[in-house]
């Protein structure tokens, strides 16, 4: 009996078996090559995945960062532009008040009247100012 016609207890009789082109430990080789393959190709999509990520936060952080220097910036314009308003408030108001001086200083002060030396002051004693001392 050749090959092709045996008996197996488990199968009864069996047809004739037909020659693969590779064995079944060749089969297991190749599938373990190809699941490594995508094993492989699978973590470098998730190490890009998480370079990505990495950058995506770094990107967010530099924006964030952007975000609080131009507001940094408003507000020193705000504060500039304050001071500038205060130099000019006082620079105009040391100005009215050497123009008042001025004003001031240019005519001479009104004369007073004569003043009575032994005149009561607040009714309280003194000479009245119609009897003679």
């Amino acid at each position: 009996m050749g090959r092709g016609s045996e008996i197996s207890l488990l199968r009864g009789i069996s047809a004739p078996r037909v020659v693969l082109p590779y064995s079944a430990q060749e089969a297991w080789a190749q599938l373990a090559e190809l699941q490594d393959a995508a094993a492989h190709e699978a973590w470098a999509e998730l190490a890009e995945f998480h370079e990505a990520d990495a950058q995506l936060a770094f990107a967010q952080e530099a924006f964030a960062q952007l975000a609080e220097f131009h507001e940094a910036d408003a507000q020193l314009a705000f504060a500039q532009e304050a001071l500038a308003q205060l130099a000019w408030f006082q620079e105009a108001s040391a100005e009215a008040v050497l123009a008042q001086l001025a004003e001031s200083n240019a005519t001479p002060p009104a004369p007073s009247g004569a003043t009575k030396s032994f005149r009561a002051a607040l009714g309280f004693g003194g000479v009245p100012p119609d009897r003679p001392a």
